[in-house]
């Protein structure tokens, strides 16, 4: 197993590992989204509410921070099925960065846990 990581490490892309998607497959803070380091899910309430599991974590941006305030839009690296980074206001939620794989995000009063939203 150890073999196995090291072969991993020195042939692979172990940066991939560690750095959240977006929803065209895009490393977050890389190449083309390199000022883009956090990932947003810009639906994901209306997703849980619906329990349409599969897209909670497939509706997805790269974000340049966490946003703060609702203006409608994010400051994104667009997407295909998101060109201009917009965003309702029902699906928006303020966040706190944790660390690398824990987010706390706030939604109308009340505080959600979420794996891997904002690293």
């Amino acid at each position: 197993m150890v073999i196995v990581a090291g072969l991993g490490f020195s042939e692979g892309n172990p940066e991939a590992v560690f750095t959240p998607f977006d929803e065209d497959g895009r490393n977050c803070g890389v190449n083309a989204t390199a000022n883009f380091s956090y990932l947003y899910l810009y639906s994901v309430i209306t997703n849980v509410k619906t329990l349409n599991t599969s897209k909670v974590l497939s509706n997805s941006v790269c974000v340049s921070s966490c946003p703060k305030n609702y203006t409608g839009f994010l400051d994104c690296a667009p997407t295909t099925l998101n060109r201009l980074c917009q965003i309702t206001e029902d699906n928006f939620y303020s966040s706190k960065q944790c660390n690398l794989i824990l987010n706390v995000f706030i939604f109308k009063n009340e505080t959600f846990l979420f794996f891997i939203v904002c690293k």
